[in-house]
């Protein structure tokens, strides 16, 4: 027999099993626990049904029942199991917990939270269950589905706390590291209490509540907290937090807000929670419908030959299944383009001649039940019924009118200022990115600036700069574009003509000498006037940044360590000089980076071995073809055996192809010099999109 019975009771009545609910059936118990440890979930669920219809339904073997009925993925059996189990014991934790994984498993992540809260509220004692980190985990899981970035992370970390697992670990980590916003970067921290204030105990009282996973009770707490002394920053932001960490979307935009009007105008404190209440509130926008329009085609060798040769379509990858999931998948799959393609070579156009891709088209071909047609996928923007038309003209006599349906919603903003364009696959670098910079500055100035936002009270920013009490929010706003001008995303120019326009001008420096770094905001970590901060906070502040990949605190950091005296003993300059050439994007200043990252290193008496497969990967990435050879034989005949040199250069040549570890011949292939010409994105989704094909570019990335 495996079973103790001297430990606890499956029951939860922290009772021996000898002497409890357990004590007659512990043979039952045993048998069913070694048939569900052995894989046979089924029969262990069909011996617990026979005991229980035997001794009734007594609670050990009812909490066993659930569990392996939630394993089994028999929810509704689960669920009854549970009633049972929480009417006998309307107050026990266990109830409450396999209730939040019932409703997590179904996807009720609202009802989850509550019943999770419910169960952390009913644990007795200062120890919390291990087994509590599956729901916290759960639930935080799918608050990352939801998008929900700030009470995904609560729940995870909670859940790590309570076990620790590496999968969780990295499952935090990417949620900071992939998203571009810096305020999306933003941990929910708590500042710690001041000692000697009036309100330390009830503060202290809010702080211990979130330690134990109670979330709900903290809320209250801070709620009365507020109530009592409502000039208080710090338990406002407390509030905000909490209530981020539970996902009340609605409460907490409204909590960010009150900090914000608390705060003094203008400064770092209230514009930090000025972005993270419109980063909350951006569900909240207009949204524009994805239209589904199908065409029935009586020609469809007629229809291929002339989408085929039509210059207004592109060639777009076409899936290996129905998306709609009606019928055989798609035979060929064009995007519609808004003019014909350019025919020209080299750079000799301008942007007003390149053509845009406006949106899908899917080609099913006849079958059995269903006649041969054409999908057409599209937004609903301003140039909706454009697009209609320049099909049309594109389709000539083969098409019928149309059957619509709507079969998803975007942001309207995304719709309107994401873009994919198809450039002539000779467009250099820098034709490239002079179009880029025109592009970006017309959605900027001529789409962002005149839209009607609804945190604006449906005001554009224009407008709303007029007003005294909006002004603020512009100014969060633009702070947010701002930091996500790296890579060239938003050119600093554009930014501050904008800034121009209302005549909002962008903040100084923070100078936060008395506050702990770690419970700012991401935001106001990247702009810490780090010439003048402690050292042990601006090395903490770029740990920070590189951890979660945050562009505008490595570059800053960065740079700060490089030109602040008396630190030259604590960095190495060649490794700041290597980082910054990771996150550059003109090409001239990546160089002399890399060229004063390799001056550094043998100054220093260090390898440059790294640095030069960084360098290898950049000019082979930028086309620059010309140098390629030496360096790679550099590296070769010199570096390969240091550490990390073979792995990285390898990793660089499998990445481009280069290079087949697999083939008998290790010699790379390098490519013979070339026009430089840009690698363009080819999706336009707002996470940025993998690298595709010369002939179409890159969209604007918009902040979440």
């Amino acid at each position: 027999m495996d079973i103790d019975i001297y430990q606890q009771c499956p029951c939860h009545a922290e009772k021996k099993i000898k002497f409890c609910c357990g004590k007659s059936v512990v043979a039952d118990l045993d048998g069913a626990l070694a048939k569900s440890k052995a894989g046979q979930t089924s029969s262990a669920l069909e011996q617990l049904e026979r005991t229980i219809a035997k001794t009734g339904p007594k609670d050990c073997l009812i909490t066993i029942q659930t569990r392996l009925l939630l394993q089994a993925g028999e929810l509704e059996k689960a669920r009854a199991a549970n009633a049972i189990f929480q009417k006998n014991n309307p107050d026990h934790p266990s109830g409450f917990h396999h209730l939040a994984l019932i409703c997590a498993q179904e996807g009720d992540t609202a009802t989850a939270v509550e019943a999770l809260q419910d169960a952390m509220d009913a644990i007795v004692g200062n120890s919390i269950p291990v087994t509590y980190a599956q729901a916290f985990r759960i639930i935080g899981m799918q608050f990352l589905e939801q998008n929900n970035l700030f009470a995904a992370r609560a729940h995870l970390r909670y859940a790590d706390l309570l076990k620790e697992e590496p999968e969780t670990k990295q499952i935090l980590l990417s949620t900071f590291q992939n998203v571009s916003s810096v305020t999306a970067k933003t941990e929910m921290m708590p500042e710690l209490c001041p000692e000697g204030v009036p309100w330390e105990k009830k503060y202290k009282n809010v702080l211990r509540a979130i330690d134990r996973g109670q979330f709900r009770k903290a809320l209250k707490m801070a709620k009365k907290a507020d109530a009592a002394f409502p000039g208080v920053s710090t338990i406002k932001r407390t509030l905000a937090i909490i209530n981020s960490m539970l996902g009340y979307a609605d409460d907490a935009v409204a909590a960010w807000q009150a900090l914000a009007d608390h705060e003094e105008d203008n400064s770092w404190d209230q514009i930090a929670a000025l972005t993270i209440k419109q980063f909350l509130d951006r569900a909240n926008e207009k949204e524009s419908e994805v239209v589904r329009h199908t065409f029935e085609i009586n020609d469809f060798e007629g229809l291929k030959e002339l989408t085929a040769s039509s210059n207004q379509l592109s060639p777009a990858n076409c899936p290996d299944e129905d998306p709609f999931g009606e019928s055989n998948p798609p035979v060929v799959g064009y995007y519609l383009l808004s003019k014909p393609k350019l025919d020209v070579k080299g750079d000799d156009y301008a942007l007003e001649d390149v053509p845009f891709m406006r949106g899908e088209l899917l080609l099913y071909a006849k079958q059995t039940d269903r006649s041969a047609r054409l999908e057409y996928i599209d937004p609903v923007t301003e140039t909706y019924d454009e697009n209609l038309e320049i099909l049309k003209k594109v389709l000539g006599q083969l098409h019928e009118t149309p059957k619509t349906s709507v079969i998803d919603s975007i942001p309207e903003l995304d719709a309107m200022m994401s873009w994919d364009w198809f450039l002539p696959e000779e467009t250099s670098f820098e034709k490239h990115g002079q179009l880029m910079n025109q592009q970006i500055r017309t959605r900027l100035v001529d789409t962002w600036m005149n839209y009607p936002f609804r945190s604006l009270g449906n005001q554009n920013v224009r407008d709303a700069a007029k007003d005294d009490a909006k002004r603020p929010a512009v100014q969060a706003m633009l702070t947010e574009l701002e930091h996500n001008s790296h890579r060239g995303m938003y050119p600093e120019d554009v930014i501050n003509e904008m800034r121009s326009v209302v005549g909002i001008e962008k903040l100084p420096p923070v100078d936060l000498p008395d506050r702990d770094v770690e419970a700012t905001c991401t935001l106001m970590r990247a702009n810490l006037d780090f010439q003048k901060c402690e050292e042990s906070k601006l090395f903490k502040v770029h740990e920070f940044g590189m951890m979660v990949r945050c562009l505008p605190i490595i570059e800053r950091t960065c740079h700060a360590m490089l030109h602040r005296p008396g630190i030259e003993d604590k960095v190495q300059k060649d490794r700041i000089y290597a980082v910054l050439a990771s996150i550059g994007e003109d090409t001239d200043e990546v160089l002399d980076h890399l060229s004063k990252a390799k001056q550094e290193a043998k100054t220093a008496g260090r390898s440059i071995g790294t640095i030069l497969v960084q360098e290898f990967e950049f000019r082979l990435s930028r086309g620059m073809h010309e140098n390629l050879r030496e360096l790679i034989r550099t590296i070769q005949s010199r570096h390969l055996d240091e550490p990390e040199v073979e792995y990285r250069l390898t990793e660089v040549l499998v990445k481009y192809g280069l290079y087949d570890p697999t083939a008998s011949d290790g010699a790379p292939n390098i490519p013979p010099p070339r026009q430089r010409s840009p690698q363009m994105a080819q999706s336009a989704t707002m996470q940025g999109g993998e690298e595709g094909s010369e002939s179409s570019a890159g969209s604007l990335w918009i902040p979440e």
